[in-house]
Formats: structure tokens, C-alpha cells, sequence
């Protein structure tokens, strides 16, 4: 009982600290959700992954949006929103993308921080280098993005862009040359580092996304709402960062091990902040569940509709806490236990809680063997240091870390090789010019030469015809090389 009050007062005072030191921050959320695309198989779960970022993040802003087209059982599953939800269309995105910049326009004026949550999930493809995702009406590519949301005049000061399709990471990036699909690593023109915009996509190469029956929803999806609703959140200050979120996707994929299903994502914070807050936690009517420092192992928390709400693998020797909306009855499984909670708004403690009765999961399955292996490495403050030292698997989502504005790959780090490698060229033809000129005088010498100098002068004439042709290849070569370097050039 001192336990759990202590665990009480400490949450309400971080919660009151975290309130006075925060600016007054106007929120907006809009999430789409699109089950299909022109001859490619139906999703089963984008409209679900859209409407459960809604309910996660709507209830802390004072805007928000969800354009989804809900299937027959996604009806049943979020019966409470399908009245609130918007067509999935094109105009029917920009009607609210302008209705939402107006809003952020009107709190900026009134002296106030705006941040912006824009979330899609769905079919996903890319054509000569441009991304594109798939709405009723058409494509959203890169330059709607840009003119609807990310370049508008008086945009909101922090944009964070969410996508979960396949090739995601298309649709902000750049064209390369002759739009070759390459890594993060290769030369791409990655997203333009625009300040205050951050990224979270569900690749960083020409791959694809996945959906897994088993969680109800998109892979990349549930990384993320699991990070957001206080998995990631390692110090527990109540604040999720980017950061946090990069190093507990590398922690939570490391056990799937089959390449085509192993999820590769693409985080990068704002530019001015590398660790830039996604959600502070205190702003939505969460009822915070503390999971003790000594516990260690897979935790999953099911919600009353059967479908995961989060997941986390808690490593041994610091606190969790996870975060429940209130209102609702979840269970929660930390194996041996199995317990149920009523989320009333109070904080509660794992230890503190009753076994449960009948379970709540619900497995259901493409892909399980494959993607059981998420969560299977401990996320623990060891990861995310190593995240931020560049030691640890996770360090891949941060790859970008030191690219400059607009670019996908780091600076060329030999600007002095083009240079020489042409002046190595231009010497090399001129030398070979000056040396088949010689050649050819001391072959004229040695026809008209006496018969007791022909020999010594035809032996010139052959080892400077020989020079020039060395002189030639070698600057051929040269040029050849510097030639390839410039057109593979980003």
C-alpha cells in the first residue's frame, strides 16, 4: 500500500512538473487509413492502424482528424468512430489539412507552440525514385506533402510525418540519379531537414511493410504505438523521443530474423533536436501502469476489444510504466502473470493488481512464426546509449544522424580525387601526343638514316611509340574514372 502511494504522489508530482515547465502547445492529429491500391491485394488492417492512432492521440488535441473507410469488422472493433470518420480522398485530406493549418495559424497568433501528427497507413509503391501512397481518389505523393503540410506559410512549429506503407520512405525522399533504388546509405537525396519536421517511417529502403494478424495491424504500426504509449519512454520523465523510439524499434526487431519480414525503419528527429519529444505522455488522459524494477520479460497488454494495445520486453532493474486510456478494462501479461485492470485514472501497479480470468488475446495469423520473434531483445537505458553511440543495431535507423540539408548520404570524403584524376587524364593524352609526335620523327630519321644508325633510330621510334600508348592509357584511365565518379555522384 506505501508502495503504491509512493508510485501515486511521485507520478501526479512529475506529471504537475512536467506541466509547469511546458510551454503552452497547441496539438493537432490527423490520421488516414486506406485499405486499397489499383491492382494490388487489399490490406486488412490499414483503417484499424489509422483509427487507433485517432484514439490514442485524439483525446490530447485540440484538433483531430481520422479519414479511414472501415471494413465490416473494423465497424465492429471501432464502432464509437466510424460516425467521426472522414472519406479517405484526396480532397477530402486537403479540405482538412487546410482547416487544420488555419488552426495552427490561429494558435500561433495567440503566442502559442503548435505541433502537427500526421499519420497514414496503406498501400505504398515507387516509380523512378517518387513515392507515392494510395487513397481513394488517387495517389498523396511527396509534393501534395509538401504543399499541404510541410512548406504551408506559418506551418505548425513541429511537423511529426508518420507513414506505414511499403517504400514509405519514397514518399519524402528525393529522386537519385536515374531513380535507382538504393539504401539509406546509398546516393539518395534523402528528406529535405526542414526545422521542426520529424520523420517515423516504416522503411528506409525500396522494401515493404507487413501486416501481422496477431497484433491486428501493421508491424511498423504497433512498434510505434507501443513506443508512444510509454515503451520507449526508458527514464520514464513522461517524455517519448524520437530518439527513445529509434534505439526501442532496433531493440524490439532484433529477434526477427527472417530478412523479408525483419522490419527496417527510418526515425530522424527534427533537425535543431536530435532528441525531440513525439509525445509527452502528461497531455492525454492516460492512467499510468507502473511495472516494478525488478521484473524483467515480455509484456503485453490487451485491450477490451481483444486487440494488443502495446508491447515491450522490460529488461531487469528500472521501472516501467506503461499507459492505459482511461476508462477502458485491459489485461495485462508479464509471464507467470496475468492480471486485469480497470484504467480509472489512478495510477496502479502490476504487482498490486488481481489475476485475471478468460483471456482477452486474440492470435490471429499471417506471418506469426516469422514476426513472433518482435520484442524478443530487452530494451533497456544500455540500448539506448548504445543507440545514441552508434553501437548498437538500432544505430541503423539513425544513419543519417550527420547528412547535411537534403541529402541522404554523407559528404564526399576525397573532393580532392576528381581534380587530380583529371589532371592525371589531360597529362597523360598530352604526353602521349608529344610522344607519338617524337615516334614518328625518329621513324623518318631511320628511313633516311645511313645503314649504320637505321637500327639505333628505329629502336627510338619503337620505344617512344611505346611510351605514347602507355601515356595514352594511362590517361584514358584517369579520365574514364573521373568520368564514373561524376555520374554516380549524388
Amino acid at each position: 500500500m506505501t508502495r503504491t502511494l509512493a508510485f501515486a504522489l511521485s507520478t501526479l508530482a512529475l506529471s504537475a512538473g512536467a506541466a509547469r515547465a511546458e510551454p503552452d502547445v497547441a496539438r493537432f492529429v490527423v490520421a488516414v487509413g486506406f485499405n486499397e491500391a489499383p491492382e494490388r491485394d487489399s490490406l486488412r488492417y490499414a483503417d484499424d492502424d489509422a483509427a487507433r492512432v485517432f484514439e490514442l492521440l485524439g483525446p490530447g488535441a485540440e484538433g483531430a482528424a481520422l479519414h479511414a473507410a472501415f471494413d465490416a469488422e473494423s465497424q465492429a472493433l471501432f464502432a464509437g468512430m466510424t460516425a467521426e470518420a472522414r472519406p479517405p480522398t484526396l480532397a477530402a485530406l486537403t479540405a482538412t489539412l487546410a482547416q487544420m493549418n488555419a488552426r495552427v495559424a490561429e494558435a500561433r497568433r495567440a503566442g502559442r507552440r503548435t505541433e502537427l501528427f500526421f499519420f497514414y497507413a496503406g498501400h505504398g509503391d515507387v516509380d523512378d525514385g517518387r513515392g507515392r501512397v494510395y487513397l481513394a481518389d488517387g495517389a498523396l505523393d511527396r509534393a501534395f506533402l509538401e504543399q499541404s503540410l510541410l512548406d504551408v506559410p506559418g506551418r505548425a512549429d513541429r511537423v511529426h510525418v508518420a507513414v506505414d506503407a511499403c517504400k514509405s520512405y519514397f514518399l519524402v525522399a528525393g529522386r537519385g540519379p536515374g531513380g535507382a533504388r538504393r539504401p539509406v546509405a546509398g546516393p539518395f537525396a534523402g528528406p529535405v531537414r526542414r526545422p521542426g519536421v520529424g520523420y517515423l517511417l516504416s522503411t528506409s529502403t525500396d522494401a515493404d511493410a507487413h501486416e501481422w494478424g496477431a497484433i491486428g495491424g501493421g508491424v511498423f504500426s504497433h512498434l510505434l504505438r507501443s513506443a508512444m504509449l510509454g515503451a520507449a519512454d526508458i527514464d520514464t520523465d513522461g517524455q517519448v523521443t524520437y530518439e527513445e523510439v529509434g534505439a526501442f524499434m532496433g531493440a524490439a526487431t532484433e529477434g526477427v530474423t527472417a530478412g523479408p519480414f525483419r522490419p527496417n525503419v527510418f526515425v530522424r528527429a527534427p533537425p535543431e533536436d536530435a532528441r525531440a519529444s513525439l509525445l509527452r505522455l502528461a497531455t492525454v488522459a492516460f492512467t499510468p501502469l507502473r511495472i516494478e524494477s525488478a521484473s524483467a520479460g515480455r509484456l503485453t497488454i490487451v485491450d477490451q476489444r481483444g486487440l494488443r494495445w502495446a508491447e515491450a520486453h522490460k529488461a531487469g532493474g528500472a521501472p516501467l510504466v506503461m499507459h492505459l486510456l482511461s476508462g477502458r478494462r485491459y489485461e495485462v501479461r508479464m509471464p507467470p502473470r496475468r492480471a486485469e485492470v480497470e484504467a480509472a485514472g489512478a495510477p496502479v501497479e502490476l504487482a498490486a493488481l488481481p489475476e485475471a480470468g478468460a483471456t482477452l488475446v486474440a492470435t490471429r495469423g499471417e506471418a506469426h512464426r516469422a514476426l513472433e520473434g518482435l520484442y524478443g531483445a530487452p530494451f533497456s537505458p544500455d540500448v539506448v546509449r548504445g543507440y545514441r553511440l552508434g553501437n548498437s543495431d538500432g544505430a541503423r535507423l539513425a544513419a543519417d544522424a550527420v547528412v547535411p540539408e537534403g541529402r541522404g548520404v554523407p559528404p564526399d570524403e576525397t573532393p580532392w580525387m576528381n581534380p587530380t584524376l583529371l589532371g592525371v587524364g589531360a597529362a597523360g593524352l598530352v604526353a602521349g601526343g608529344v610522344l607519338a609526335v617524337f615516334a614518328a620523327d625518329a621513324h623518318a630519321d631511320a628511313a633516311d638514316a645511313p645503314q649504320n644508325r637505321r637500327a639505333d633510330l628505329t629502336d627510338r621510334g619503337n620505344a617512344l611509340t611505346y611510351g605514347a600508348g602507355g601515356a595514352f592509357a594511362v590517361g584514358a584511365a584517369a579520365l574514364g574514372w573521373a568520368a564514373a565518379r561524376l555520374w554516380t555522384a549524388p
